[in-house]
């Protein structure tokens, strides 16, 4: 597209691009996303910079910080109105992003819609520190099992982990000591495996042959494939 030699636009016959969570785009997303809207295409980005979570593969949050800078005459609308959190976790939340905000962050005045249910719902806040993994899981579990019992069903209980390899044991354990119903939080499927994505992708070349993403998927299941591999440079013949 920088050479000049493909336009996206009318390659896929596009007029509208909708691109939601655009803080998780890295700098290849957005040339390619702000090449296409100079062909032409309008543009409707959503995002939040503070929930940008892509750093593994490069996302910046700047791409929404700066999109108003780089499409001139763009609409900017704000969000303000929170329906997820109730207010003692969105002030929480909010004061711990303020103190660490990056530079160039967008500013918001989030208000949660709790705050003005009926009856109002202030929402709970705990933090707690644990000596070992097994004392954490044994108290996320005891907490479970208190919500079920008052009611809530567990379907509606989410535990966030800040590693599954680490903390999934421990806290599926606890859970069955409990007695709480559980998803595991990663079943394996065989779309996961290497076999199973050669399957698929085979399945999708068959139904589309000029699927690209399907033939890398091939390629990349290979050994001797890819941009970390190492081919032997030619020898000059003597």
């Amino acid at each position: 597209m920088d050479a000049g030699t493909l336009d996206p636009a009318e390659l896929l016959g596009i007029t509208h691009l909708i691109i939601d969570e655009f803080q998780d785009l890295n700098p290849m997303d957005l040339r390619f996303v702000h090449g296409v809207a100079e062909r032409g295409v309008q543009l409707f980005a959503a995002g939040d910079d503070d929930q940008s979570l892509y750093s593994f593969r490069y996302a910046t949050p700047k791409g929404i910080e700066e999109f108003p800078d780089k499409r001139a005459g763009c609409g900017d609308h704000t969000l303000q109105h929170c329906f997820r959190c109730a207010p003692a976790v969105l002030d929480a939340a909010q004061t711990l992003i303020r103190s660490y905000g990056a530079e160039g962050r967008i500013e918001k005045n989030l208000v949660t819609l709790w705050a003005t249910a009926e009856p109002p719902v202030r929402g709970g806040l705990g933090c707690w520190q644990f000596a070992s993994g097994a004392a954490e899981a044994a108290a996320i579990a005891v907490s479970c099992r208190r919500l079920v019992d008052a009611g809530v069903n567990p379907r509606d209980i989410m535990i966030l982990l800040a590693s599954t390899r680490t903390q999934a044991f421990e806290i599926q354990a606890a859970l069955q000591d409990h007695e709480v119903p559980y998803e595991p939080a990663r079943e394996s499927t065989v779309a996961d495996t290497d076999a199973g994505r050669a399957g698929y992708a085979a399945l999708s070349i068959v139904v589309e042959p000029e699927n690209y993403l399907a033939l890398r998927v091939l390629l990349g299941l290979r050994r001797g494939v890819g941009v970390r591999s190492r081919h032997p440079r030619p020898r000059a013949a003597a």
